[in-house]
């Protein structure tokens, strides 16, 4: 599900998850058996001879600033970036990290904010183009809701220059941490995702501030999806940082009835950005 947003700047697909949300209201009557499926396999890395796909402990210094990183470091920074993430997560969640390179779902209906974005904004579709190395952790936890288990995803890139690092982390900053940026998600999300849910769903959205330690921004897009009556509410936490001058880290965070624990998610960014 989430590999077809598997960049800086795309969602893994919300839609998918609200859709699924939706069919499972229209189906009561199946048990709670079927919400596992949303729990991924435990996997290697990449790289065989890399660190287990779980571990428990998390850094909780505060993050520090690092100088641009050398072209010749960049996979083994941004691999270090994930790599840690994943570490900091607790025994029972279950995760991998990849190559991220190569792998962007690179269609408009990938970008949950497409929407809110202008022709001055930084060319999306050239995130791989302009980057010497993106690595991204995908995570698991433990199912707690009938409607699915939350998830975590961050990518942490290295791009080419950090004039192209700086026009690219701004498209996230207009959008995640203004006002305005705000207020266009608030008024999107709901289109974007109505043609993935029953004709009888009702999907509305709000958007609020998010207490993720380590982000530079970040927003919190509330969906409430309506069906027969039943109101049930996904939680997707959207929060970026820009650790030096090439490198950014953008994570996502999806759960439902309830936010995404914070301290699970501020031990990932926090461990990446002080990798």
């Amino acid at each position: 599900m989430h590999r077809t947003s598997s960049n800086t700047h795309r969602l893994f697909s919300v839609a998918v998850v609200v859709g699924a949300l939706a069919l499972g209201a229209c189906g009561n009557d199946s048990d709670d058996n079927d919400a596992s499926d949303a729990t991924q396999t435990v996997a290697t890395t990449a790289d065989p001879g890399a660190a287990d796909t779980t571990a428990g402990g998390s850094g909780t210094t505060a993050p520090g600033s690092a100088p641009a990183t050398p072209p010749a470091d960049a996979d083994a920074t941004a691999r270090a970036r994930a790599q840690a993430a994943l570490d900091s997560l607790p025994d029972d969640w279950t995760g991998t990290i990849a190559d991220d390179i190569g792998n962007e779902g690179n269609s408009a209906d990938d970008i949950v904010f497409i929407d809110c974005l202008t022709p001055d904004d930084y060319d999306l579709d050239n995130l791989d183009l302009d980057s010497l190395a993106s690595w991204e952790v995908d995570a698991t936890g433990p199912l707690v809701s009938a409607f699915g288990a939350p998830q975590a995803a961050l990518e942490a890139r290295v791009f080419s220059d950090a004039a192209t690092a700086t026009a690219a982390y701004a498209v996230l900053e207009r959008i995640v941490g203004t006002d305005d940026g705000r207020e266009c998600l608030e008024q999107a999300v709901p289109g974007q995702l109505a043609a993935d849910v029953p004709g009888e769903a009702q999907v509305d959205a709000r958007v609020e501030g998010t207490t993720i330690e380590g982000a530079d921004v970040g927003a919190r897009i509330v969906i409430s999806v309506t069906v027969q009556g039943m109101t049930t509410e996904v939680y997707v936490d959207l929060v970026a940082a820009h650790p030096d001058a090439t490198g950014t880290i953008f994570a996502t965070f999806v759960s439902f009835a309830a936010p995404l624990d914070q301290a699970v998610a501020s031990a990932m960014m926090l461990a990446a950005i002080n990798a």
